[in-house]
């Protein structure tokens, strides 16, 4: 086994390159979602590869702050610097300004990956905090990707090496909390979502935490990306997530108890069920036993799963 966990995910996603890996909701209510195939997704993969290594090497090693929005592109660019051998550093949600300039200082980031509208808008700070900023020219469509064939960049890294730096919710502390996964701990990690609820041809996931994205591409499944306005639970809105779970035919989803809760309150209004949904997890704090009941109602073929102390209990 590769000790780069980067290598699953590119042997996956070339294996069956015209399989689509990615479907991401429009900005725009209404619009048709950006779908992505394990083709595309790999060249968008060798694109950053190619951005990040314009000014030189990227160490092994370094950490690289993922400064953009959730999208396609941030995927790929984090598979771009796993693959490099180098840190994804994935910010807090709804971090400011300050909680960059922070996070910059205490992690010693000196690559950060921007948009293109936010390199041209402040590119020019990044060198008076020390860090570059880097940005790859997007693709009109990704449809235009499909006959891609390349394999990206894959260098070899210490198993106990850092693969990716995330953020917590904060429900034990009060406040997010830096949480460190090694190479070892995401091949781990991978191996016990695999063996405790394996996967299946066509699965159709929706996922809200970034790392079962991870698994997804992994495995083969696809990832549905729930449709919340800026990519944050803050502005969720619980019809339009009801209406893409019921159009998008979602077989698994994952969720913390703040995104459940909207969404049951929703369905008390306005009652629906999903046989379709096999499987459902719910963590990121203390369940309580009358959501699991109520979430039974609404998803009654679904098997229930609690998930919770990831950050606490990794080494």
């Amino acid at each position: 086994m590769h000790p780069n966990f980067a290598e699953r995910l590119f042997t996956e996603l070339h294996r069956q390159p015209a399989r689509e890996v990615l479907r991401w909701p429009a900005a725009r209510p209404g619009a048709a979602p950006t779908s992505v195939s394990g083709a595309a997704l790999l060249a968008r993969v060798l694109a950053w590869q190619q951005a990040l290594e314009a000014g030189g090497p990227v160490p092994v090693g370094a950490p690289v702050l993922l400064a953009r929005p959730g999208s396609p592109e941030l995927v790929a660019a984090l598979l771009a610097v796993l693959g490099l051998g180098a840190v994804p550093v994935l910010p807090p949600a709804g971090a400011t300004a300050s909680t960059i300039y922070h996070l910059l200082k205490a992690e010693r980031i000196r690559l950060a990956v921007v948009g293109p509208a936010t390199r041209r808008r402040l590119g020019w700070l990044g060198p008076l905090l020390g860090c570059r900023c880097v940005a790859a020219a997007e693709p009109a469509e990704y449809k235009c990707l499909n006959t891609s064939t390349k394999i990206p960049e894959l260098r070899l890294v210490s198993p106990a090496q850092a693969a990716l730096l995330s953020h917590s919710s904060g429900s034990v502390s009060g406040r997010p909390a830096a949480v460190r996964r090694s190479h070892q701990v995401l091949q781990a990690q991978h191996e016990a979502l695999r063996l405790q609820f394996p996967p299946w041809v066509g699965q159709r996931d929706f996922p809200l935490f970034p790392n079962v994205i991870l698994h997804n591409l992994a495995v083969g499944a696809l990832s549905i990306v729930p449709d919340l306005p800026g990519g944050g639970l803050p502005q969720l809105d619980p019809a339009r997530l009801v209406a893409q779970l019921a159009a998008e035919r979602v077989e698994t989803l994952t969720g913390n108890v703040f995104y459940f809760q909207k969404l049951l309150l929703h369905l008390a209004r306005h009652p629906a069920t999903f046989p379709a949904v096999r499987a459902l997890g719910v963590g990121g704090s203390p369940v309580p036993e009358r959501l699991l009941a109520e979430l039974r109602g609404c998803f009654p073929g679904a098997t229930c799963h609690v998930i919770y102390g990831a950050s606490e209990a990794e080494p």
